[in-house]
């Protein structure tokens, strides 16, 4: 530690110190404060300079006992300069350069890991009239970035500062900085915007803008493989190219209320609009608030079609008014005998972020809908926000000779799901092929890709819960009622009916006989097939189509990757057999085949056939050897 100073004595005995110098070594830290003019022995004015460089744990350690806050745990390297004037009771702090590198900071709740941080500017505090005044300031960061165009404020007065400030960041970058937050999603973009402050007489005037780049909300891709969770990569569930959020309105000067005259949002999908009033917003934050909003449906549809697929086409612009009101956070549980109450250690899914005392009411409209095979004209969706719950109000529309009859409900908790009520959904629609490239071939798929279709069909359901973000992962149980029909060849039913082609040859008595061919229609009979979306995975039992005159059942699943494994039952037909005394053990049997692949190339497991000649060498010679002890034993007793 090193101190250098000269003091000087004039005539007419003022003292000064005409230099000075403060000097601090201490392994690789260092602080250097010089005097940059005469300073007063007795006086208020102080003309300061100084660097400081080294760890900021190391200063943290220093400061304790001088400052009067606790200093938490910091790590980083430091290098600032800096100047001082203090002039009678003004105080003018100028930076014109600090760096810190390898920044680490953990506040409850925070984590802040910086590479490099850059902080300019400078400001005056009157300590006579309470007045912070800032000049052209910033902070930079690889998160966030700040620049202050111009700063005032008197915290004696209260409300907001006036300033003048803009800003940039990565929203992944701040996401990360929060530990605690769920991992399984993750935003990514950048934004930049300004925002103006003015302090009146009955309040703070505010205006602002802010605008997002290539907004995406990422979420774990999972999957189920043989009882594990196997982990993927992050996938684009919704992408944003531009967004702008535009506002203006008042905060009352005792911070109990937000007016908004003016909040819009502009996007390629939504134009919305409200007006209204924020009360308590630091507190339970009550909401009364009024709009419209106009979205198009078309680019929605767009950037639904990596999570949804591409059956999925909404049509249409339509604008509709919502209105939202009450407290938007629960209110805080009773705290017995001034005691925490102890934290939950269950999985409850209860939204306890929202207050199920908020309430809303808002609608969709459309002018067409094409979703997996259905059509749909121009309707509207009316949409009701109550008790943590958004509830669609009964819908029921007409397609394709038939209807559909759903109430669905959103579940605002983690994750985002739709809830879908016991019942019949789906009554007396018609089969197309269009269904059957879709979500048909995964309850059926028998009757995937087949090139026609004619029939009807009902579903009902013994309930539905489906993740927006992940629809894979959804759960759903019900029954798919066939009530006749009849379609072309696919892919799978061209498997089975080779297979169908290669036992009739193992008979004589059909090889004078015409086998089914690729030009017949399959029938399906009236019939309700049991199905269940599990782990993403779709099992049905018991599909039972007649493929020539051969009926032929399956069971099995399909996953939504479109892999299958199915078992076909083929009951030996007395047609095959005849009168060969080789193929009369098989008379009442049924034969399994093993079906593996995909939808597209579905591949039969032809050990089956194996299978099938080992069961005919043995029953036959169970036969034969039968018939010939009773011709031995009849020749005996004649």
């Amino acid at each position: 530690l090193t101190f250098d100073t000269v003091m000087q004595y004039s005539e007419s005995d003022r003292r000064e110190w005409k230099s000075g110098k403060l000097q601090m070594r201490a392994g690789g830290d260092r602080l250097d404060i010089r005097l940059t003019d005469a300073m007063p022995w007795q006086g208020n004015r102080w003309p300061l300079e100084g660097e400081v460089y080294g760890n900021l744990n190391h200063w943290r350690h220093r400061l304790r006992g001088v400052v009067e806050f606790p200093v938490p745990p910091i790590e980083g390297t430091i290098d600032t300069r800096l100047s001082l004037l203090r002039e009678q009771n003004n105080f003018q702090l100028s930076v014109p350069a600090a760096e810190i590198r390898n920044f680490y900071l953990e506040l409850p709740g925070v984590r802040l890991q910086e590479p490099r941080i850059r902080i300019e500017g400078g400001g005056r505090w009157n300590s006579e009239q309470s007045t912070l005044t800032l000049t052209e300031s910033s902070f930079a960061s690889t998160a966030l970035a700040l620049r202050v165009g111009s700063l005032s404020y008197n915290p004696q007065r209260g409300g907001f500062p006036n300033v003048q400030l803009s800003y940039r960041g990565d929203l992944e970058r701040m996401w990360l900085a929060v530990p605690n937050r769920h991992r399984q999603q993750l935003p990514s973009g950048s934004f930049s915007g300004l925002l103006t402050l003015h302090e009146g007489s009955e309040g703070t005037q505010f205006s602002g803008q802010a605008d997002f780049q290539n907004l995406r909300w990422l979420a774990r891709n999972r999957r189920t493989v043989r009882g594990s969770e196997v982990r993927r990569d992050w996938q684009t569930i919704w992408h944003e190219p531009q967004l702008r959020l535009q506002t203006a309105g008042k905060v009352a000067r005792e911070l109990e209320r937000i007016h908004f005259e003016n909040l819009e949002l502009d996007s390629t999908i939504a134009d919305v609009q409200l007006q209204g009033e924020v009360h308590e917003p630091w507190g339970a934050t009550s909401l009364r608030l009024q709009g419209r909003s106009s979205l198009n449906l078309d680019q929605i549809s767009s950037r639904l079609a990596p999570t949804w697929g591409e059956q999925l086409r909404l049509v249409g612009h339509v604008t509709r008014p919502f209105e939202i009101t009450g407290p938007l956070r629960p209110a805080s549980p009773p705290v017995p005998n001034g005691r925490l109450l102890p934290v939950s250690t269950g999985t409850s899914q209860s939204t306890s972020w929202l207050s199920p005392q908020l309430q809303g009411e808002a609608g969709i409209g459309w002018q067409q809908i094409h979703a997996w095979g259905f059509d749909f004209e121009p309707g509207k969706m009316d949409l009701k926000l109550e008790n943590q719950n958004v509830f669609v109000l009964p819908l029921e529309l007409a397609t394709r000779g038939g209807r559909i009859r759903i109430t669905p409900r959103l579940r605002l908790d983690h994750p985002l799901r739709v809830d879908l009520e016991a019942g019949q959904v789906v009554e007396q629609v018609q089969i197309t092929p269009q269904m059957c490239r879709g979500w048909l071939k995964f309850v059926a798929p028998l009757l995937a890709d087949v090139t026609e279709a004619h029939g009807r069909f009902s579903v009902a359901l013994d309930g539905a819960t489906i993740p927006l973000a992940s629809p894979a992962t959804s759960q759903i149980r019900g029954t798919l009622q066939i009530h006749a029909a009849e379609v072309g060849p696919g892919a799978t039913s061209q498997q089975i009916l080779s297979v169908i082609q290669q036992i009739q040859t193992i008979s004589r008595a059909n090889r004078r006989q015409s086998s089914p061919s690729l030009s017949d229609w399959i029938i399906v009979p009236e019939q309700n097939v049991r199905f269940q979306m599990l782990d993403g995975k779709i099992y049905h039992e018991d599909l039972t189509l007649l493929i020539g005159n051969v009926p032929v059942k399956t069971r099995g699943w399909v996953d939504v990757d479109e892999q299958i494994n199915l078992v076909a039952r083929l009951p030996i037909q007395e047609s095959w057999v005849g009168q060969d005394r080789w193929l009369a053990g098989l008379r009442g049997q049924t034969i399994e085949v093993p079906i593996r692949g995909t939808l597209k190339q579905p591949r039969v497991d032809h050990n089956f056939l194996n299978d099938l000649g080992q069961k005919v060498l043995r029953r036959s010679t169970e036969s034969f050897l039968q018939e010939e002890v009773q011709k031995q034993l009849n020749r005996l007793f004649d």
